[in-house]
């Protein structure tokens, strides 16, 4: 929450598991970006290297 500077609802709907378009609806449903949350899941489920 500190390091990319967004509030605490965007970063708790970024580390929930869910879909991203899913994710990123409830986010413009609360009154957040959902561009920055969509991109934190796309992170979140990304593989590993």
């Amino acid at each position: 929450m500190r390091l990319p500077r967004i509030d605490l609802t965007a970063a708790s709907l970024a580390s929930i598991p869910g879909s991203r378009i899913e994710i990123a609806s409830l986010a413009a449903r609360h009154g957040v970006a959902p561009g920055p949350v969509a991109m934190a899941q796309t992170l979140r489920i990304a593989p590993r290297c």
